[in-house]
């Protein structure tokens, strides 16, 4: 009867240690898990970071070259205008003056 006594104490002992090593190897695996976690959610984190400054830097330049676009189209339109003005100024000076003598005269 010792025997079989011994031997359930020896198969229980066995089974809390098996029992006790479970328990460290899922603490052990569950701090690797959540470190892992982390450092993922940080290289996700600085990754798209990057892509943002990225996308920030493109948009800012593309938006610049917009920029800079409208502004010559608009300096160039300035430019023929006044070369148009330059031109026909006198012109329609007397065209203007014309038209208000022709009223006058008529008695409008």
């Amino acid at each position: 009867m010792n025997t079989v006594v011994s031997r359930l104490l020896d198969v229980d002992r066995q089974a809390r240690q098996i029992l006790d090593e479970a328990k460290q190897y899922y603490e052990r695996t569950h701090e690797e898990i959540s470190r892992e976690r982390e450092r993922i959610r940080e290289q996700y984190t600085e990754r798209a970071e990057m892509h943002i400054a990225d996308v920030r830097g493109s948009e800012t330049a593309a938006v610049d070259d917009a920029v800079t676009k409208a502004n010559q189209e608009s300096a160039e339109k300035i430019k023929r205008m006044e070369d148009i003005y330059d031109s026909e100024h006198e012109k329609w000076e007397q065209y203007l003056f014309e038209q208000c003598v022709k009223r006058v005269s008529a008695g409008d």
